[in-house]
């Protein structure tokens, strides 16, 4: 999991919301659908690198979903705050287990959120593609990986191979070289995008020797 920094809001979006008067008042309803919702959704995006806020997988305009870290259902004065706003992968296939924003369901509170400052030192990944927590008494990230289902075979699968790449480099380049490739790989690229799981590859390039 990225620490994601929340900037200003659009300021096209603080101007849509203040349109509000007794005959009309904002809500989820008036958003949905709305061209405002694609302006947050690009600069929900540009936030994150294009990357889901929970698994890091690429993500984008018509692959993914607005997320809201207080759930609109239960907390509905919050549905249209910015800073409750994140960009998340789209749902799964029927039939396919479900991840992130779509398995932690409307009410679930997420225990360690990617807005949390601490959140990137909380999980280790493990050559099997596993997110574990380091500290093995970390009750809150144990349980963050369990409501978001980050353990599902397939994001394994892409954490494994993840992995693998930056341990062949390691292998492969001088120390120089390796530090030189490590720095390009965690970049954004001219499109603002960031290499799907970012926090994968920092984490074997900082701790596996």
């Amino acid at each position: 999991m990225r620490h994601i920094e929340k900037a200003e809001e659009p300021a096209s979006f603080t101007k849509w919301k203040e349109q509000g008067d007794e005959n009309w008042d904002p809500g989820w309803a008036e958003f949905d659908g709305a061209p405002i919702k694609q302006t947050v959704k690009q600069a929900l995006l540009q936030e994150q690198g294009y990357l889901c806020c929970y698994c890091e997988i690429r993500v984008d305009e018509e692959h993914g979903h607005i997320e809201h870290i207080h759930a609109r259902h239960s907390h509905p004065d919050l549905e249209l705050i910015y800073t409750n706003l994140l960009y998340c992968c789209p749902e799964t296939p029927r039939g396919q287990p479900t991840t992130c924003g779509h398995a932690r369901g409307p009410n679930d509170p997420v225990p360690v959120s990617p807005l949390n400052v601490d959140c990137e030192a909380r999980f280790l990944y493990t050559e099997a593609g596993e997110m574990l927590p380091r500290d093995e008494d970390d009750a809150d990230t144990r349980e963050t990986v369990r409501i978001l289902n980050l353990n599902e075979p397939t994001l394994r699968r892409f954490r494994a191979g993840v992995y693998q790449e930056v341990a062949d480099a390691q292998q492969d380049f001088s120390t120089d070289e390796f530090r030189r490739w490590i720095d390009i790989e965690l970049q954004r690229d001219e499109d603002e995008r960031l290499k799907p799981f970012w926090a994968t590859k920092r984490y074997v390039a900082e701790t596996i020797r």
